[in-house]
């Protein structure tokens, strides 16, 4: 991982700890295990006391979980992989909220915090091993950031406002060199359309950066073609959710032995979703950012265009993800009479759609029963 891309991904997770408020939670969660102790050591705790402070310690240990419920699939892989890398991965999301359970099973399970119980010294020092935990990690991110703050004064491209994320699963290519090449080809390909009706003009994708655990191509692109890449995304992901809610209720209906036609209506249903949506979004992206594309080139590159949603629609299908990143920014300047500029319309869309952006844990099989997709090279 090169320092640049560690920059990134330590600011990312630093952003993520201020967001929360975790300083304040973890806090006031060491203010009452210090006032527990006190109170232990020198007068004792009634049983009524002890129910009171055990609330208050169980309440602000589950404020954390807001921060922490976020499943793995949630975040992009290139993520995870930083905080395996960075051997934080423990002290964090849902292994987190899977020691700060146990704390709270064993404040539950015995007479913690009063006289009788022999465990609320334990309890007491395994909440203040959580509380030097989280702060540790704190630390180690906030470290990172502060020794490469050279990065957030030395852009590589001042143009490049837009980053796109590729990621190829290994399966997918079986750890072939050959295959991974195709894949990469192949992205470019269906993104290379984006560009045209984003700019007018096929320019190559800029590869900043590769990430190995998963293959993983850093892309520096504008914030135009971002956000018509974004929408597109944000979209199939939309239809591939709905699809595996519809896949589930499918597989209710047949343990309760629904008839064999009903059972293929839905599948021929599932199957049509993305052919009939990708038609849609493939006009809207035209009329929304096809604004300096004459009419007659605009009807050619609906077709590529809906073909190259079913394209990325089939590798989303198979565990392929495309994450968008811009630069956090401050309020936009309301210049132009109080407008936005047409680059801090494209920043905030790319914004809305990344939040949306979120990859269910991938199935073995397809979920989107897409018919299979001929290699560019047979075309």
């Amino acid at each position: 991982m090169n320092a640049e891309r560690l920059y990134v991904l330590a600011k990312g997770m630093l952003g993520e700890f201020k967001k929360s408020d975790i300083s304040k939670m973890r806090s006031d969660i060491k203010d009452i295990s210090d006032k527990i102790r006190h109170i232990s050591s020198s007068y004792g705790t009634s049983e009524y006391k002890g129910e009171y402070l055990k609330k208050e310690v169980v309440d602000k240990l589950r404020s954390l979980f807001v921060f922490l419920e976020k499943p793995e699939s949630y975040y992009p892989r290139y993520f995870i992989s930083f905080l395996r890398e960075t051997k934080i991965y423990d002290d964090f999301g849902l292994n987190l909220k899977s020691k700060i359970n146990n704390i709270i099973e064993k404040i539950d399970s015995y007479q913690i915090f009063t006289d009788s119980s022999v465990y609320t010294g334990t309890v007491i020092d395994e909440i203040d091993s959580l509380v030097l935990s989280i702060n540790s990690t704190e630390r180690f991110i906030s470290n990172i950031v502060e020794s490469l703050n050279f990065y957030e004064k030395h852009s590589v491209d001042k143009k490049a406002l837009c980053e796109i994320i590729l990621t190829i699963p290994r399966r997918q290519v079986k750890e072939s060199l050959k295959n991974l090449g195709q894949e990469i080809v192949s992205f470019e390909k269906e993104l290379a359309v984006f560009s045209e009706i984003a700019t007018g003009s096929r320019e190559p994708f800029r590869v900043n950066s590769i990430a190995s655990s998963e293959f993983s191509i850093f892309l520096d692109s504008i914030p135009a073609i971002g956000a018509c890449i974004a929408v597109a995304v944000e979209r199939i992901i939309a239809l591939y959710k709905q699809s595996l809610e519809i896949r589930k209720l499918k597989f209710e209906l047949e343990k309760h032995k629904v008839p064999d036609e009903i059972s293929t209506l839905i599948d021929k249903h599932v199957s049509s979703i993305v052919s009939v949506e990708a038609e849609k979004i493939a006009a809207e992206l035209i009329d929304k950012y096809a604004v300096s594309i004459e009419e007659s080139r605009k009807n050619e590159l609906l077709v590529e265009l809906r073909h190259s949603i079913e394209k990325l629609a089939d590798k989303l299908d198979k565990g392929f993800q495309i994450e968008l990143h811009v630069p956090e920014h401050d309020n936009a300047k309301k210049e132009n009479g109080g407008k936005l500029t047409v680059q801090e319309i494209d920043i905030k869309q790319i914004t809305e759609s990344a939040k949306k952006i979120t990859y269910p844990i991938s199935s073995e099989e397809p979920v989107l029963s897409l018919p299979e997709q001929k290699d560019d090279k047979e075309k």
